[in-house]
């Protein structure tokens, strides 16, 4: 698997606009993803698992500009040491991979993105269930973010338009963003949220990208790995 995802990292071109992004289908090998997809599916982060300490519910906040409410809530495993899920191997082995091959995975997505002199100081790894039509709104990813890698894991496309909006900054309209007031911002396209597919850009303060469909309601849950290589003090 490790051999497969670097290949695909090295041999993806890049998207330039409206600023540089990766889309990758069929990230891993198709019959780990088929299992990988069906343990994410059917695991109860907050129960069933050694991992609980490090679990946390998250309500996204958003709405119409001078408005909040609640949009949905997303369950987070931030998984930090290997073999923290019994009897789910393929989700074991999936992180493991990221946790053991940190270094030669960053090495892989900096060739790519034609990084210099960056580094990072530690591996931020997420298991995200989404749920009760979860959504957030544009926002660009916090500071000290080397990468942001989004990995979909549905068991299917039912939910395939609630994948990530991808916006351009400075035309369209005016719209709410979750953490810095109105900006002026248009969507350029949509990473749409199909299975196996990774969706990765290095976070600069152009980096506008959100989740959230008109009229699109969730089905069941909304499953990803959420990836960040972090350094804090860059």
């Amino acid at each position: 698997m490790l051999e497969h995802i670097l290949h695909k990292i090295k041999t993806t071109e890049t998207f330039k606009e409206p600023y540089e992004h990766l889309i990758i289908d069929n990230f891993i090998p198709e019959d780990d993803y088929k299992i990988l997809a069906q343990e994410i599916n059917e695991i109860n982060l907050l129960e069933a698992s050694d991992n609980r300490e490090n679990v946390e519910v998250y309500r996204e906040q958003g709405g119409l500009v001078g408005e909040t409410h609640s949009v949905g809530d997303r369950i987070i495993s931030f998984v930090k040491e290997q073999n923290k899920f019994p009897n789910y191997n393929k989700i074991n082995e999936f992180t493991g991979l990221w946790l053991e091959n940190q270094n030669k995975l960053f090495t892989a997505l900096s060739e790519t993105f034609s990084l210099k002199r960056e580094s990072y100081d530690f591996l931020d790894f997420c298991l995200i269930k989404d749920q009760t039509d979860y959504k957030i709104l544009p926002h660009t990813d916090q500071p000290g973010n080397v990468f942001t890698l989004l990995f979909y894991c549905p068991v299917d496309d039912a939910n395939r338009e609630l994948g990530l909006s991808i916006y351009e900054e400075g035309t369209g309209s005016y719209v709410n963003t979750r953490d810095a007031g109105e900006k002026l911002l248009k969507e350029y396209k949509k990473a749409e949220f199909l299975p196996n597919r990774l969706v990765c850009f290095t976070r600069t303060d152009k980096t506008w990208h959100g989740v959230g469909s008109d009229n699109v309601s969730l089905q069941g849950s909304r499953n990803s790995c959420q990836i960040f290589f972090m350094n804090p003090n860059s």
